[in-house]
């Protein structure tokens, strides 16, 4: 089980659709970083010596592409996470199972090990793709402004009172990015793995890699059109947006999960499924 798992996990981080997935993210989080952050450096620099500045407003926590979210770059990170995840290994069981590929696979391992290790593979591959661009941009940022605490009076974070871990996010924001970043992961694992379940369903691998996006989309409008903004995956993923209540992080995620887990890691253990 742990050879096979290393040995999918080696394929999904080292596949043409990771790097790709990783340039991408890369590209926006730079981006970000040379027209959004420098320019506060720059002005940072020439009101150095005038009351106008304030500390706060020049944080590492307030000025990295996963704090704010008034940027076109934040909001389209957040908004193409699906494909980002899908990426770098949403279509290897897809290719795989096509092909036939599995049958020899199968005859060296069992269908449970496969099952599990693809998952597990898929899930890591996709969650990783998303967090190391915000990492690398964190990490920039960080580089040039201080990892002071934001304050409330500050009012520059739109984390409220009645947000989870908002104490956090004024006291100890290092820990407040940390929680989020996982919460980013795992969604970001589970769209993944949802190409996964898509596969016994599509025959065109193009479709495979979209559908995390479709159902991301498909989310995002059936939550607007019951007016419930604060419920967009893409509000809720984004740590510059405070969360009210775990209950649409968990619903979501168990929207994605059940049926992949259902279809593949319980069914597809079956001779008749895979």
């Amino acid at each position: 089980m742990k050879q096979m798992i290393k040995i999918q996990l080696k394929q999904a981080l080292t596949s043409r659709g990771f790097i790709f997935s990783l340039l991408i993210g890369l590209a926006i989080c730079v981006t970000h970083f040379i027209f959004e952050v420098i320019p506060y450096y720059e002005g940072m620099l020439m009101n150095l010596e005038s009351d106008y500045m304030l500390k706060n407003v020049y944080s590492t926590y307030i000025l990295w592409i996963g704090q704010e979210n008034r940027t076109i770059f934040s909001f389209a990170y957040f908004l193409l996470i699906p494909l980002l995840a899908a990426l770098p290994f949403g279509t290897s069981f897809f290719k795989e199972a096509k092909s036939g590929y599995i049958r020899c696979i199968c005859t060296r391992t069992s269908k449970k090990n496969y099952c599990y290790s693809k998952y597990i593979a898929t899930f890591i591959s996709g969650g990783l793709a998303v967090i190391i661009p915000l990492l690398v941009n964190f990490v920039l940022t960080a580089f040039i402004f201080p990892l002071s605490n934001p304050e409330v009076v500050d009012s520059v974070l739109h984390i409220r009172a009645n947000h989870l871990f908002s104490h956090l996010c004024y006291t100890s924001p290092g820990i407040y990015v940390m929680i989020r970043l996982v919460f980013i992961f795992i969604f970001s694992g589970l769209l993944a793995t949802y190409t996964i379940y898509a596969s016994y369903f599509s025959h065109y691998g193009f479709i495979v890699l979209c559908t995390p996006f479709i159902l991301y989309l498909f989310l995002i409008s059936l939550f607007n059109l019951l007016d419930l903004s604060s419920w967009y995956p893409n509000f809720i993923l984004n740590p510059g947006f405070g969360i009210a209540s775990m209950l649409p992080l968990l619903l979501e995620g168990l929207v994605i999960l059940i049926p992949t887990l259902h279809k593949f890691l319980i069914k597809g253990r079956k001779s008749d499924v895979l």
